[in-house]
């Protein structure tokens, strides 16, 4: 799967940006934008064109039904969906057990942070290379979960 996370801080173009990674074949586009507002969310929503089932938004929960987004992703700061939601639900996790957990919820997939060194924030990866064979070896570790976290190209 190829997921794309918009950065925290809008920039001009953005929304061209993000059709042309569409249409290059992402999976889904996941806006974030933590200190952005409902203007800015309502603004992204309605210029998305025919990729609105593959907006995914982490905040203003409330718009999502209002402008047809094909998800909401569960963090700390909206640990629940709005009710009546039925569209794709996916969740940040921090701990393995975390990640058993929202998949026995039901959730459409989660991601796993950090994963790999942070690019963005001074975090470290917090699993070894044998936690996450061994995880994917029982099963914890399917094609449900993102790596996240320092994912670069290379």
């Amino acid at each position: 799967k190829w997921m794309v996370v918009t950065s925290p801080a809008g920039f001009a173009g953005e929304v061209l940006f993000w059709r042309q990674v569409m249409e290059a074949g992402a999976d889904a586009l996941h806006l974030r934008r933590p200190d952005g507002g409902r203007a800015a969310t309502r603004a992204c929503c309605g210029n998305c064109g025919r990729y609105k089932a593959a907006l995914v938004l982490h905040d203003c929960f409330e718009l999502a039904a209002a402008y047809g987004v094909g998800g909401v992703h569960l963090n700390r700061r909206n640990p629940i969906p709005p009710a009546g939601w039925t569209g794709r639900i996916s969740a940040s996790c921090h701990s393995l057990d975390e990640v058993e957990r929202r998949k026995a919820e039901g959730l459409d997939y989660v991601w796993l942070s950090p994963v790999f060194n942070s690019i963005s924030k001074p975090v470290r990866a917090a699993f070894t290379p044998q936690e996450l064979d061994e995880a994917a070896a029982q099963g914890i570790i399917d094609e449900r979960v993102m790596a996240l976290g320092g994912v670069e190209p290379a």
